[in-house]
C-alpha cells in the first residue's frame, strides 16, 4: 500500500518536472518577443522620434539682485575697506490659469520583420492665459539690494526635438514670437523649445496676458501631456480605432468615443488635484 502510494508520489512530482520545461521554454518565447519588439520600437525611434511627452508652457521672468558689501583687509599694517558689487540670479515662473490642449492623430504602423510599431503625426493647438501680479510678485530682495528683471520666456518642455515639424511661434499679447532651442526650464531633461518676448513694464499688473501657439510633432506608441496649468483640458481625435488610455488621469467617459472611424477622447485636470503625472 505503501509503495504504490509512493509511487504515485514520484510520478507526480516527474510530471510536474516534465511540465515545468515547455513553460519555461513559453516563457524564453515571450520574453524574446518582447526584448525584439522594444529592439523594434528603439530602432525606429533612434532613426525618427521616440514617444512624446510636452509640459507647458510656463512664464519664466529672470532677475537678479545686486548688492553692495564692504570687505576690510589688512595691508602693510593699514585696515583697507573696499565696497564690492556683489549679484545673484534668481527666476519667477507663472503657470497657466487656463490650459486647452487640441490636437488631430494621424497614425501610421512601421514594420521591423515580425514587429509592428505605431507611429503618429499630432497637429497641436494650445491656447490659454497667464496671470501675472503687479511688480511680478515684487519678489523680496534677500540681500538688501535691489531688483532688476531680465528679459521674460515662455518655456515649453518636449522629450523629443527631432519630432518637431513645424512650430511657427507662439501668440503673446497680441503679437508673434520665434521659437528658439532649449526649454530654459529647470527640468532634469531640459529638451524643448523656449520664446523670448518683450519686456513689460514692472508695475504691469495684475493683469491677464493670453497666448496661444501651433506644433506639429512625430512620436511613436506614446503621446503623454503633463498638466501646466490651474485648469487643463486636453482635447485628441483620430481615425486610429484601438487607442489605449493610460496614466493617472483618464479621459471623461461622458467624451470618450472609440468606433469605427476612431476615437475622440477629453481630459480636464484642475489645480486641486495632484499633477506630477502625465494624461
Amino acid at each position: 500500500m505503501r509503495n504504490k502510494l509512493w509511487q504515485k508520489l514520484v510520478a507526480m512530482a516527474l510530471l510536474t518536472l516534465l511540465l515545468l520545461i515547455p513553460i519555461g521554454m513559453v516563457k524564453d518565447l515571450a520574453n524574446e518577443r518582447e526584448n525584439r519588439q522594444l529592439q523594434a520600437v528603439n530602432d525606429i525611434a533612434a532613426s525618427s522620434a521616440g514617444p512624446q511627452k510636452l509640459f507647458g508652457p510656463v512664464l519664466v521672468v529672470p532677475y537678479r539682485e545686486i548688492w553692495s558689501e564692504v570687505s576690510e583687509t589688512i595691508r602693510d599694517c593699514t585696515a583697507v575697506r573696499e565696497v564690492l558689487q556683489r549679484s545673484e540670479s534668481r527666476y519667477l515662473y507663472f503657470l497657466p490659469e487656463q490650459l486647452k490642449l487640441s490636437g488631430e492623430l494621424a497614425t501610421e504602423t512601421k514594420r521591423r520583420g515580425l514587429f509592428e510599431v505605431r507611429s503618429y503625426v499630432v497637429n497641436l493647438s494650445g491656447k490659454g492665459e497667464i496671470k501675472l501680479p503687479g511688480g511680478y510678485g515684487n519678489p523680496a530682495p534677500l540681500h538688501g539690494g535691489r531688483i532688476e528683471f531680465g528679459t521674460p520666456y515662455l518655456g515649453i518642455a518636449l522629450s523629443d526635438m527631432r519630432g518637431v515639424l513645424q512650430a511657427p511661434g507662439v501668440e503673446w499679447a497680441g503679437k508673434t514670437y520665434g521659437f528658439e532651442q532649449g526649454s530654459n526650464l529647470p527640468l532634469e531633461d531640459a529638451s524643448g523649445m523656449h520664446a523670448n518676448l518683450e519686456p513689460m513694464p514692472v508695475e504691469f499688473g495684475p493683469i491677464s496676458i493670453p497666448f496661444g501657439f501651433d506644433l506639429k510633432l512625430r512620436g511613436i506608441e506614446a503621446l503623454e501631456f503633463v498638466p501646466a496649468g490651474k485648469h487643463t483640458q486636453v482635447e485628441l481625435a483620430s481615425a486610429w480605432q484601438h487607442p489605449s488610455f493610460f496614466g493617472r488621469f483618464l479621459p471623461d467617459p461622458s467624451s470618450q468615443q472609440t468606433g469605427t472611424d476612431g476615437f475622440r477622447a477629453a481630459w480636464s485636470v484642475d489645480a486641486l488635484v495632484p499633477t506630477s503625472a502625465a494624461i
